[in-house]
């Protein structure tokens, strides 16, 4: 398939080739005058490039991870609203909890060990937050 930019004949394997990656590969080989040395570059780059922009757009249609980043957004937008009435200095420390819900999730979802050292370094931290929060 020739490439994008420069409409060159020069990559024989097999790979996402007419996409931008190619054009991107037929640029930094220097087009249809590269040679066997340049084709060989051309294609390694059009086939890590094009698996990394599947890999990508695969990303962006997954619902999982739209909800994810949707979450996020809400949750930021919430931190900051929250932040117009309550001082950082009080607020920041609970931020923390973090680290405590998230071993205590990764336990029960994904069957991740909970040991008595994590029990108690999430008792301790649970600690600190209530005597900065008294």
């Amino acid at each position: 398939m020739p490439c994008v930019l420069c409409s060159g004949n020069h990559c024989n394997e097999p790979g996402p080739t007419g996409t931008f990656a190619s054009g991107l590969a037929c640029r930094l080989c220097g087009g249809d005058g590269g040679g066997p040395d340049a084709v060989q570059g051309c294609c390694a780059l059009i086939s890590a490039e094009g698996a990394a922009a599947e890999r990508a757009l695969s990303l962006v249609f997954n619902v999982y991870f739209l909800g994810a980043v949707a979450l996020f957004v809400a949750l930021t937008v919430l931190w900051v609203w929250l932040l117009t009435f309550i001082p950082l200095s009080r607020a920041y420390p609970f931020v923390a909890l973090a680290f405590a819900i998230t071993p205590l999730l990764g336990g029960v979802v994904f069957a991740e060990p909970i040991t008595p050292k994590l029990l108690a370094g999430i008792g301790l931290l649970l600690g600190g937050l209530l005597l900065i929060a008294s």
